[in-house]
């Protein structure tokens, strides 16, 4: 009797192993298909060189900063730490965060306006267009909307890219 009970347990973890491993193999070949190099990275591919020569520094922490409050025409970028950083726009509070990496402590802000918005924007709608993408190919192959959203979620979190 113990060996039966035994069996269909051992039967039940090997379907789930193989389901995690057919998962992991379905979002390689989708991120292969969709993005075969790499993401692009902001700021570098979406502001030009030139603007980010003389532009202005923000030491930041090494750590997640999210949008803070806004109050009186200040956007506020926050950290859990502690770190606090006023800014008149939203767009460039984006950008800050945008430009956050691991292990950068000063991130160079450009001075023009314009540029801040026209790199947030276009960030913003290559992130829409990624997220797009890769829930269609994943739609297509599980026919899940609910799956295929998580693993949407799942492959922008290991790539490290924001959500939006």
């Amino acid at each position: 009797m113990r060996e039966r009970i035994d069996l269909a347990k051992s039967r039940k973890k090997v379907k789930q192993a193989k389901t995690l491993k057919d998962i992991e193999k379905l979002k390689e070949q989708v991120v292969d298909e969709i993005i075969p190099e790499r993401p692009k990275k902001f700021p570098e591919e979406f502001t030009d060189s030139k603007y980010l020569k003389d532009a202005k520094e923000l030491s930041v922490p090494n750590e997640p900063l999210k949008l803070g409050s806004y109050f009186m025409g200040k956007q506020e970028v926050i950290s859990d730490s502690g770190f606090r950083y006023e800014t008149e726009y939203i767009d460039e509070a984006k950008y800050i965060i945008f430009s956050q990496k691991p292990d950068i402590f000063v991130i160079r802000i450009p001075k023009k306006k314009a540029v801040v918005v026209n790199a947030v924007e276009d960030y913003e709608r290559y992130l829409r267009e990624l997220k797009a993408k890769l829930f269609e190919s994943f739609f297509s192959r599980t026919h899940d909307h609910k799956q295929a959203d998580t693993l949407v979620q799942q492959v922008l979190e290991e790539l490290g890219i924001p959500e939006i």
